[in-house]
């Protein structure tokens, strides 16, 4: 099956957290991931609370390399960095093999700093949500 919108991240299993970017609405944008047993993030069977950030954070990445246009990643724009966390909840824990679907949108831009606000929800209820500051290089 061909996906709808390429994923054009750096990131490489183990460490990508998203299997397809599934909405691209302006600044809005969702993905999934199902969350892989043999994964860095997963210990005893659980996904560490704090890898649903990477979910957060790659759902937003993956949206805006998609509407640069590009067909393939830019080696010489293709990295950022989560800069800072702000009201980080997560209600309930993960195993692996669960389906995650990330939702996130933009609030603000000031230069290269992104302020953006992600959920991540498990059959449609939320399990986390926070506000991500992500510092992304121009030119």
């Amino acid at each position: 099956m061909e996906e709808r919108y390429p994923l054009l991240l750096p990131h490489v299993p183990p460490i990508r957290m998203i299997d397809a970017l599934d909405t691209v609405e302006d600044l809005t944008f969702a993905s999934h991931v199902t969350i892989p047993q043999e994964s860095p993030y997963v210990k005893a069977g659980k996904l560490c609370p704090e890898a649903l950030l990477e979910v957060m954070a790659q759902c937003f990445a993956a949206g805006m390399c998609c509407k640069s246009g590009k067909s393939e990643p830019d080696p010489g724009h293709s990295w950022g960095y989560l800069a800072a966390i702000r009201s980080f909840a997560v209600k309930k824990s993960v195993c692996a093999g669960e389906r995650l679907d990330a939702r996130c949108r933009m609030l603000m831009r000031v230069g290269s700093i992104w302020a953006i606000e992600g959920n991540v929800l498990r059959n449609g209820e939320e399990i986390a949500g926070a506000q991500l500051k992500l510092y992304i290089p121009e030119g």
